[in-house]
């Protein structure tokens, strides 16, 4: 079982798409004080992968990235790194571009794939310009 509460879910209201909170709170099996919700597990997993965040600039690189045969993998070191950049945002991204391309070169080597720093820069680009977009 999975204990939610209802100021958390407010926190994160903002960041998730509209009727998220009634989703959560009418799958609840259980409502303690209007504060205090009792949800099982597998509907929880649903709603957390229902609700996942779609959008990012990481999200904006790995579709990129699946464009040119390279899979990510959600729990791999870079998936979980594109997972952050979502999370920190855009504003994130342009100022930290250096650290994110490091991210990019590095695993580039894993994958014995070549990394050319201007492509990397170029896509980066692009993905904030996405990303960007579809936050407005």
């Amino acid at each position: 079982m999975k204990i939610i509460y209802l100021s958390d879910l407010k926190l994160v209201e903002k960041t998730k798409p509209k009727g998220y909170v009634e989703d959560i709170i009418s799958n609840c099996i259980e409502n303690i004080d209007d504060e205090i919700f009792v949800l099982e597990d597998k509907q929880y997993e649903y709603l957390i992968s229902k609700y996942k965040l779609q959008s990012g600039v990481g999200f904006e690189l790995k579709n990129m990235f699946q464009k040119f045969g390279i899979k990510i993998e959600e729990d791999s070191t870079i998936g979980q790194k594109f997972t952050d950049m979502n999370n920190l945002g855009c504003e994130w991204c342009e100022l930290n571009s250096k650290i994110i391309l490091f991210w990019l070169e590095e695993e580039a080597k894993k994958r014995r794939i070549p990394f050319i720093r201007i492509v990397g820069k170029v896509l980066l680009a692009k993905a904030i310009k996405n990303a960007k977009g579809k936050n407005l």
